[in-house]
């Protein structure tokens, strides 16, 4: 009996964590998304330990300099980037047969690491939805009331614009007109007229 209850404890934590990972986003907030910045970071090992570099010549560089300190005449010919994460390094160096009559090959291993980021406050746009591989938005709160059959349809003055409404929480309530300025008014809200937005309204970042 202990262990059905522990199993059954378990499914509902699963199902929880289920549902709240594949949380449905409003139509609105999908509507007003922008693209995440992408930033990337260059790792390599151009000695014994990965080091943060700008670029992939950075690390051949400091390996070429390394090698230079432990071989008179080191030279690099030729590098190539391998598919399995790393640059080879083809290179001379002297010896008993001559000046750079010797090989002195290597692999410097490599890693670049890709982050999504979305902007921080005061922007409205902090909700990170990853919508797939490489594919990540940042979206504004919803405050608005679920869509209605009810809504009434409002026209605008030929341009877009956002419509604020107060909720009675504080929060408000954000609608992007069309390019008219035609849009949809929340039912819910009765006979309320739209407010100043809150931090100038429309949010660009």
């Amino acid at each position: 009996m202990k262990l059905f209850n522990r199993m059954a404890l378990l499914s509902a934590f699963f199902l929880s964590a289920f549902q709240y990972d594949a949380q449905a986003f409003t139509q609105r907030q999908l509507d007003t998304a922008i693209v995440a910045n992408l930033t990337e970071t260059i790792t390599c090992r151009p000695i014994d330990r990965y080091i943060a570099v700008s670029a992939l010549s950075e690390c051949v560089a400091k390996h070429t300099a390394y090698k230079s300190s432990l071989y008179q005449g080191y030279t690099v010919v030729s590098t190539s980037v391998n598919s399995s994460g790393g640059i080879n390094i083809t290179g001379r160096k002297d010896c008993y047969r001559g000046p750079g009559a010797c090989s002195e090959n290597g692999i410097i291993a490599y890693r670049i690491l890709s982050a999504y980021t979305c902007p921080e406050p005061p922007s409205k746009h902090t909700i990170r939805y990853e919508r797939g591989l490489d594919d990540v938005l940042c979206l504004k709160p919803d405050y608005c009331p679920p869509p209605s059959d009810s809504d009434i349809p409002t026209f605008g003055t030929g341009q877009q614009r956002t419509i604020c409404f107060n909720n009675p929480d504080g929060t408000q309530c954000e609608i992007e007109t069309d390019d008219n300025g035609n849009y949809s008014a929340p039912s819910s809200y009765g006979s309320q007229e739209p407010d100043q937005c809150q931090s100038g309204g429309g949010d660009s970042g």
